[in-house]
C-alpha cells in the first residue's frame, strides 16, 4: 500500500493524501506484496511492466544499456 501512496503522490504532489485504491487494486497490491516477500519480486516487476507497452520499452532500453555496459568491460586478468 505504501507503493500506492508513492504512485499517487508522483501523479499529484500537490495533494496531501491519496484516495484509497478500489477493492480490486487493493487485492492486486496485496498479492504482489506477498509474491515479492516470497522471493518472486522479479516476476512481479515483469508482470507489472508487461501490462504497459511504454513500461516494456523503458525496461528493454535499460536492460539493453546494462548489457552493453557489462559486455564492454574487459574481464581479462591483466585488466583487473
Amino acid at each position: 500500500m505504501a507503493m500506492w501512496g508513492d504512485f499517487g503522490w508522483a501523479l499529484r504532489p500537490d495533494r496531501a493524501s491519496v484516495d484509497e485504491p478500489n477493492a480490486a487494486t487493493t487485492e492486486f497490491l496485496r498479492r504482489c506484496d506477498a509474491l515479492a516477500a516470497a522471493g518472486h519480486g522479479v516476476a512481479v516487476s515483469w508482470a507489472l511492466e508487461s501490462q504497459s507497452p511504454e513500461g516494456v520499452a523503458a525496461a528493454k532500453a535499460v536492460l539493453a544499456g546494462l548489457w552493453d555496459l557489462l559486455t564492454s568491460v574487459d574481464r581479462t586478468p591483466a585488466a583487473m
